[in-house]
Formats: C-alpha cells, sequence, structure tokens
C-alpha cells in the first residue's frame, strides 16, 4: 500500500519502485515452455517458503514425501529443511544424488502444481537430465508414485556406483570439445555429457582424464570448469546400474506423452519411445541435447520460458541457445531472493504478458474478502442528455450528427459497398427477423474525416463516445427520450479505408453490430431505462479552481497520452486549459470545429 500510495503522489524513487510494474498485455502472448531444472540447481532450504505458507504447495511436497521417505535413507524434509546446528550435515545429504534427485523432482512437481492452479498452460515441455522426470510425469508418460520410484531409484543406484568420476564444463563447440578430446591420451574414458549450448559443453570422465581435458583446454584459450559432483553421470561410467534400474522401469506402467515434450536423447519431440525401458535407460547414459532441444521449442513458436527448479539454471543457458531478444525468460525460484518475492514477480511478468491468470483460483487457498471499490468520487450532478428542442445544447459531444462518408444522416436502412458514391442508397438491411427498428451508417478511417484523429497507436478506433452518440441520434429519429444506461462495448471497432457498415438495433435494448468478412460483429449494447425520467435542469457546473492551481501543459498531457498508444489528433483535443492541485483537476473544454 506505501508503494501504491507513492505512486499515485507521485513521491516514488523511482517512477516505479521495486515491486510495481506496468505494460501492455497482449491478445496472443504466443506460446509457452515450462523447463524442470536439473542435477547441480539445489540449494538448502529451497521453496521452504513455499511449504510453510501455500497450502497447495505444501500438499503436493507431503503426497510425494509420503512416497519417497520410504524409498529413502532419512525423511526428504530433514534434509532440505534442518534443525538449527544442522545445516553443514543437511547440506552435505543434499548433494548426495540420492537424496539430490528426489529433492529436485519434488521442487519442480510442486511449483508444476502453483503454475497450473493459476492458469498457466504450456504448449511444450522440457526438462534438464532429472528434470525431464518431472516433464515426462506432466506430459502423462507415467503417474506420479511411479516417478517418484523412478527418481528414487535413479539417484539411489546411482550413488551407489564407485566414485572418482566427474565432469567438466567446457566454453566451446561440441566440435572444439571433441578435437581435444580426440587428443587426449585418455580418449576411449571421457564422453560427451551435455550439449547445453552452442559453446556450453558438458564432458564426462575420471579425475584424472579429466584434470588433462581442463588443461588442454586453458591451453587453448578455452574456459573449462569442474562441476561440483561425485560421478561421471550421463556417460557409459553408469552402464554398471541399469540392470537394476530395468528390472524397476518393467514395474512402471507407461503410456505415450499426451502433451508436447522435447526429449534430452534426440533434441526433438519425444513419442512413443519415451514409453519404454529403454528410453530411461540410455537417458542414464547418454549426453543430454539441450541445445537441440531449445532450438526445437522455438522452431514450435515458443516465446516465453518459465523455469520450474530452485534456481535460473536453464534460463542462462537457454539464452545462449536463443539469441531472439523478443523472447521472456522468467525464474520460479532464485537463491538468495524470498520464493514469493521471485515467484509472484514472475506471475506479474506472465500477466503482463496476456497469459489468462485464474485470480480466484491464485486467492482461493488464503482467506479474504472482496471488495468494491469507486471508480470515482461521486459528484451529485445531473448527466442526462437533454433534447435539441429542450434548449440550445447539442445532443452530442463535438458532432451534432455522425454522418455517412457523403454526408448522409444515419439511415433505417443499408448502404451498400461497392462505393461512396452510393452511400446514400437504401436496401434492406441483412439481419434475421424481429419487430426492433434497424439504423445502418457507413463509417471509414476517413469518413467522417474527423474520425482519422481518434488512433489507438496507429490503428483508427471509432470512439466510444460515438456509439453513444449514435444511439442518442437513433432514439431522436425514433421521437423517444435521449436516455441510456448499462453501456457495455465488448470490442473496439476497427477502421480501414474502405467504409465499414455499422448498424443499430433498436429495441428495448440498442445493439452496435459491424459487418466483416467473416459475418456481423458485434460491439456492444446499451439498455433503455424502463421507468420515465424526470424532466431536470442542464448539467451542474464544477466549483471553481482555486487561485493558485498550477497550470498544466496540454501539449505533455496529450504527449503522455500518446507515449501510453492513445493517440488524439485536432479534432479530439477539446482541452483549452488545465489546471490541477493535489488529487483534483479543473479542465476548460471546447467543442472541436
Amino acid at each position: 500500500l506505501a508503494q501504491l500510495e507513492a505512486v499515485a503522489a507521485g513521491t516514488a524513487e523511482p517512477q516505479w519502485p521495486e515491486g510495481l510494474a506496468w505494460g501492455q498485455a497482449s491478445r496472443r502472448p504466443g506460446k509457452l515452455a515450462f523447463l524442470f531444472t536439473g542435477q547441480g540447481s539445489q540449494a538448502l532450504s529451497m521453496a521452504q517458503a513455499l511449504v510453510q505458507q501455500h497450502p497447495l504447495f505444501r500438499e503436493a511436497f507431503e503426497r510425494c514425501c509420503a512416497v519417497l521417505d520410504p524409498l529413502l535413507e532419512r525423511p526428504l524434509a530433514q534434509v532440505l529443511f534442518p534443525e538449527p546446528g544442522q545445516e553443514e550435515a543437511a547440506a552435505e545429504r543434499l548433494n548426495q544424488t540420492a537424496f539430490t534427485q528426489p529433492a529436485l523432482f519434488v521442487v519442480g512437481y510442486g511449483l508444476s502444481q502453483l503454475w497450473l492452479s493459476w492458469g498457466l498452460r504450456p504448449d511444450v515441455l522440457l526438462g534438464h537430465s532429472v528434470g525431464e522426470v518431472v516433464a515426462a510425469h506432466l506430459a502423462g508418460v507415467f503417474s506420479l508414485e511411479d516417478a517418484l520410484r523412478l527418481v528414487a531409484a535413479r539417484g539411489r543406484l546411482m550413488q551407489a556406483l564407485p566414485a572418482g568420476g566427474g565432469m567438466v564444463a567446457v566454453l566451446a563447440s561440441q566440435a572444439q570439445v571433441e578435437r581435444l578430446m580426440a587428443a587426449s591420451p585418455q580418449a576411449s574414458q571421457l564422453a560427451l555429457a551435455a550439449l547445453n549450448g552452442p559453446a556450453n559443453t558438458v564432458v564426462s570422465g575420471p579425475v584424472a582424464a579429466l584434470e588433462g581435458l581442463e588443461r588442454d583446454a586453458v591451453a587453448a584459450g578455452l574456459q573449462a570448469q569442474r562441476l561440483a559432483v561425485s560421478h561421471a553421470f550421463h556417460s557409459p561410467a553408469m552402464a554398471p546400474m541399469l540392470a537394476q534400474f530395468e528390472q524397476l522401469l518393467g514395474t512402471i506402467a507407461f503410456a505415450p506423452p499426451a502433451l508436447p515434450l522435447l526429449s534430452n536423447l534426440t533434441g526433438r519431440l519425444a513419442g512413443p519411445e519415451i514409453a519404454q525401458p529403454d528410453y530411461w535407460c540410455d537417458h542414464v547414459i547418454a549426453p543430454v541435447r539441450f541445445a537441440e532441444a531449445m532450438a526445437a521449442a522455438a522452431a514450435q513458436g515458443v516465446s516465453t520460458f518459465v523455469e520450474l527448479g530452485a534456481r535460473p539454471t536453464l534460463i542462462g543457458m537457454g539464452r545462449q541457445c536463443l539469441s531472439d531478444s523478443q523472447l521472456q525468460w522468467w525464474p520460479s525460484l532464485r537463491p538468495g531472493q524470498g520464493d514469493w518475492a521471485v515467484l509472484l514477480a514472475s506471475l506479474a511478468g506472465l500477466h503482463r504478458q496476456g497469459f489468462p491468470i485464474d485470480w480466484r483460483a491464485f486467492h482461493r487457498p488464503f482467506p479474504h474478502r472482496r471488495m468494491a471499490l469507486p471508480g470515482y468520487p461521486f459528484q451529485r450532478q445531473r448527466y442526462w442528455w437533454q433534447r435539441r428542442s429542450d434548449g440550445e445544447a447539442p445532443a452530442s459531444l463535438w458532432l451534432e450528427h455522425i454522418k455517412g462518408p457523403q454526408g448522409a444522416p444515419l439511415s433505417s436502412a443499408a448502404a451498400p459497398p461497392a462505393s461512396r458514391a452510393a452511400a446514400a442508397e437504401l436496401e434492406p438491411l441483412a439481419l434475421p427477423g424481429g419487430q426492433e427498428q434497424r439504423f445502418c451508417t457507413w463509417l471509414a478511417e476517413a469518413a467522417p474525416a474527423d474520425l482519422a484523429d481518434h488512433r489507438l497507436r496507429s490503428q483508427v478506433v471509432f470512439p466510444a463516445a460515438g456509439f453513444v452518440q449514435l444511439a442518442l441520434q437513433a432514439l431522436e429519429l425514433r421521437g423517444e427520450p435521449l436516455a441510456l444506461e448499462a453501456l457495455e462495448l465488448d470490442q473496439p471497432l476497427r477502421l480501414a479505408e474502405q467504409p465499414t457498415a455499422l448498424q443499430l438495433v433498436l429495441g428495448q435494448r440498442i445493439e452496435f453490430h459491424s459487418e466483416a468478412p467473416e459475418g456481423w460483429r458485434s460491439h456492444g449494447s446499451a439498455e433503455r431505462p424502463l421507468a420515465p425520467l424526470e424532466p431536470g435542469d442542464g448539467p451542474a457546473l464544477a466549483d471553481s479552481a482555486p487561485e493558485n492551481a498550477d497550470a498544466l501543459d496540454l501539449e505533455g498531457f496529450y504527449g503522455a497520452l500518446a507515449g501510453f498508444g492513445l493517440c488524439y489528433g485536432p479534432a479530439f483535443r477539446p482541452l483549452q486549459r488545465l489546471i490541477g492541485q493535489g488529487q483534483r483537476a479543473w479542465a476548460q473544454l471546447q467543442r472541436p470545429e
């Protein structure tokens, strides 16, 4: 609330303080991909705030632990969230593969349940190494219980293999690294473990062989970094575990993926092969083709990536794979920052992009009550239109009538669209049946000419006040009270060079329809009051502005509106003077000629 008040008062530094953001949402935000982080992203106490504070995440966490804890040496919660004084021992256990992989699965799965509950629906799923197990479960390849049994056995069997292996990340292309490996005296012991980007290649092998590879890489002017792992993952060194692992896989019920799932083994969309035990055995020893999978995601039209893991590891690698600056990347968690701060900042970003968010579901787990806030302070004055015969004030804001391309007033029949010259000719309307009175007029981006001054960015759009003017004119032609209520406009009327037919259906309510290539398009409606209106005076005048009120720059005012895409030309600039004091403003208006 303090941040909102600072923004409203204009005292915020910077203009949009941390935690507040704004943007222009798109109706077509593009395709969305979920990325599931792999081993190496684990952190002590990861997602602890979500376990403690969000009922849905906690329920997902406990559901997973109910299956995992009997399969682990100790309960997973004790490893992730240790008692004070036991952090060092817990961190050491968490880095053991037998605990790391189940922990990463649980966090990724819990985050997926949050995002899904908030209305986010991924178009593509992609996981890195053990992260693919979570992705495969969400795609329907196996049940949650089977996925947990798989990941627990995978981690336990890997942990039981002899130590002495390792992994090195070389910031170079696959071809460069393969040449270094071929030149090594221990080349037969080295294997490509992950192709993470155009210049990010991971090699697995015995520690002694990796040390030699590191020296060769540095001598060649390349950066190389040893990864904090105990085994040579994704290499033939994992082969001794496969027999037992295959036995476990034989007890799992597989199904082909029901959602688009990108494979670590091929870098392409997975097919029925991922529903076979052989795939998951190969998954243990084959390299992760992450860069190819990211290219495939881009080829599928994905433009937004959400990472579901303890840190945005895949976002960093993904940006190296896809350099398009228009792509959007959103983390779920980030070490050193509050779980909620990161998660809600990403949710807000997705909302600003235009992804539909289920806000009712977002608030449902927490006690709350809805409050209706007034849109503006009520002022006791009359806003009803007068008939032109009741006074000199016109019935419209600045135009007496909306006219057709040749100056023809609103008509009760349609003008043929063949040419502007034929705009005044009458013919029956195309709307079907009914006893309502129908009216039609023709509009274009330059007919009437001043409509060209009303644009959303570069698009000429018929103003909302124009719908009101048309409805009032139709009522006047029928000799009925000039009264409307409950005006609702569903979608804008975009105007082009060629005239567009706009029709009004006048019954108990007034409907607005325009002709489009696919048929008639509804733009909204207004209700007509059932009770007769009492005659009254004109609208009450506002109180005078204080003498010490500040005059505001009109050009700057209209320029600020243009910055938001609201472009008003001379015909839509009635302001003659604008002054303000505090939260109030006074304007002097003159109807444009």
